[in-house]
């Protein structure tokens, strides 16, 4: 019985640990910016279908966003004109929003 514990107890811990490997998440190789302040800005647009659009920021250049970086359970998805809040992380691929909130 023991044993049957401790081995349930190992995969739930390996499957939590893929989970955050696999979220889209920040890991340790990201740098956010600005001291990770949340900043404003407005959806320029946002592909339903695809899970990805981009932000305007209200101070700077726009940002990725992808679907798995807005808070929420279920379908995420976001709406040209929108306003949101979120942190700005650079990503290999150049600056992308985290954390989205929506504040409209």
């Amino acid at each position: 019985m023991a044993i049957a514990a401790v081995c349930i107890s190992t995969i739930l811990a390996l499957v939590r640990q893929l989970a955050r490997s696999h979220s889209g998440r920040a890991d340790e190789n990201d740098t956010y910016e600005e001291d990770d302040d949340r900043e404003a800005g407005t959806v320029k647009w946002f592909n339903t279908s695809k899970g990805f659009g981009f932000i305007s920021r209200d101070q700077g250049e726009d940002v990725f966003v992808h679907f798995r970086a807005i808070r929420g359970d279920g379908h995420r998805i976001l709406v040209e004109g929108q306003r949101v809040e979120f942190v700005v992380a650079r990503r290999e691929k150049g600056l992308q929003a985290e954390d989205v909130t929506i504040i409209d």
